[in-house]
């Protein structure tokens, strides 16, 4: 991994409204803002975001170069009752 954490904590939420995703690692960390343009045929974050929003849910990423990353991934639940 390139982050090079030593611990990674991931969770899945859900209830009737939505699941939501937590990944947090204690790794280098990044720059959230440089790191969000495709680069080299590479989508990364951008693509991510893109699909999460394409399915009606959100993308958040918090990190700091030196103090890790938490990834945080929304997804309200479809009603196919309607």
């Amino acid at each position: 991994m390139h982050a090079a954490p030593t611990a990674v904590v991931v969770r899945l939420l859900f209830n009737l409204s939505a699941v939501r995703l937590d990944i947090h690692d204690n790794g280098c960390g990044f720059e959230p803002a440089s790191a969000c343009l495709a680069a080299e045929g590479h989508f990364g974050i951008l693509g991510m975001r893109e699909r999460m929003e394409q399915t009606g849910g959100s993308l958040e990423i918090e990190s700091r170069e030196g103090h890790g990353t938490r990834v945080t991934a929304h997804l309200p639940r479809r009603n196919d009752t309607a």
